[in-house]
């Protein structure tokens, strides 16, 4: 207040605050009485909650009806006084209805809720930001022609993985991404097709799944036995006898899932990539076969070591509670869940309740908006003992499997094995 003008970040306001204020509290009355009540006495004072003041101003009407910053944290002394001075002398209506109108007006029970469908769209948008940070790795070492990058869960090293093809496939280089699991092989690779329309682009395939197929150009392959020692043989046929000619070989092997390669593996890749560009992404925490490594000899081909550290692709306090559970940790008891974070809801049903449980988990998802195409229901039971793997419905929804050709419209029921690498929101 200047000169007997209010301003605000430097412009004179048309308008005193209590002015407008006044203006404002005469609608209210008016709205108040058109809905049937009687209206109680009122009065007007002003807060300026980023103004600090010792005095406040005085002038006018304006003595004891103006508070700041420093009444903030005592409201329940200040405003008793304030009401006093503000409040004419005059009695209160009979009836309390204008309390019933005023709530109403003021919507009182209004909790303020984003549906799950935009909390999906909100938390995309800000990993769209996250995964440019990740991503400025590959500028920082554009031109290295092998690598050996380790990060854990949610550091998104299939989303530099995948870039890492796309660069070099956009430098006119023939590109390949293998990794261990089908159904993220044929997610990265339905990507690629997406993006690449025409000519040369990057392919994706699982490493057991592109030992196959060089094998049956030759021939058809039994598959009567897919158990560990098959596919083992497959990979070493594959390495030793249908490899493609060298010119039709890739010029950049980017292989994600490392820690999940066994040795059969590693020579197919070897020989594969011979002394052309090879980038190596993994994760020792998420091995599940404790004696798989990155051959030695390998190694030392890969130079230094990268290492993408934050988790921006999962919420912290499920990483928190993954963490409960890896590093040799046991818990006789399923352990406590941070409900404030929101991020995990902890669950427990009785063996023979547990489809039905989760069929009414489904259910509250999609009542809350979530789309089909974004959850997951994984079982850790493995496909012959999970009860939820074999399902085709559950209540009302159809349900299938991440590699299956209609998951990027349903919801996906999977072992965690099957799925590890891809993601969903719920």
């Amino acid at each position: 207040l200047r000169d007997g003008h209010w301003r605000q970040n430097g412009k004179t306001l048309d308008k005193a605050p209590r002015d407008q204020a006044q203006t404002f509290v005469r609608r209210l009355v008016d709205e108040v009485k058109r809905l049937g009540a009687e209206a109680p006495p009122f009065g007007v004072a002003c807060v300026f909650p980023d103004c600090e003041f010792s005095t406040a101003p005085g002038g006018g009407d304006l003595r004891g009806l103006v508070l700041g910053t420093r009444d903030l944290p005592h409201l329940e002394v200040a405003l008793p006084d304030v009401l006093t001075a503000a409040l004419p002398p005059r009695e209160s209506p009979r009836s309390r209805k204008w309390l019933q109108k005023l709530a109403e007006l003021w919507g009182e029970t209004w909790v303020p809720k984003v549906s799950l469908a935009d909390q999906v769209v909100d938390a995309r948008e800000r990993s769209i930001a996250l995964d440019f940070e990740q991503l400025q790795m590959l500028d920082m070492t554009q031109g290295t022609q092998r690598a050996l990058v380790v990060g854990g869960a949610g550091t998104g090293k299939t989303i530099v993985a995948a870039e890492l093809c796309r660069r070099r496939a956009r430098a006119g280089l023939r590109t390949l991404y293998l990794c261990f699991t089908d159904a993220l092989a044929d997610a990265v690779d339905h990507q690629f097709a997406a993006e690449f329309p025409e000519g040369e682009r990057p392919r994706a395939a699982s490493i057991r799944q592109y030992a196959l197929k060089l094998l049956e150009v030759s021939g058809p392959v039994p598959r009567k036995q897919a158990d560990s020692e098959f596919w083992n043989n497959v990979s070493l046929q594959a390495a030793c006898d249908a490899l493609p000619a060298e010119a039709e070989r890739p010029a950049m092997v980017v292989v994600d899932e490392a820690q999940d390669f066994e040795a059969a593996d590693w020579m197919l890749v070897e020989q594969l990539a011979g002394h052309r560009g090879l980038w190596v992404f993994k994760d020792p925490r998420q091995a599940f076969w404790k004696k798989r490594e990155v051959p030695a000899a390998l190694m030392e081909t890969l130079g230094g070591q990268l290492m993408l550290v934050r988790k921006y692709r999962c919420p912290r306090a499920l990483a928190d509670y993954a963490d409960l559970f890896v590093d040799g940790a046991k818990a006789s008891a399923p352990p406590a869940v941070d409900k404030a974070s929101g991020a995990v809801r902890l669950v427990e049903a009785e063996a023979d309740k547990q489809v039905d449980r989760v069929r009414h988990e489904l259910d509250e998802l999609r009542r809350q908006g979530a789309r089909p195409q974004d959850i997951a229901i994984l079982s850790l039971a493995g496909q012959t003992k999970s009860a939820l793997f074999h399902q085709e419905k559950l209540g009302t929804h159809r349900v299938v499997h991440a590699d299956a050709k209609a998951a990027a419209s349903n919801v996906v029921v999977e072992t965690f094995l099957r799925f590890k690498g891809l993601e969903r929101p719920f």
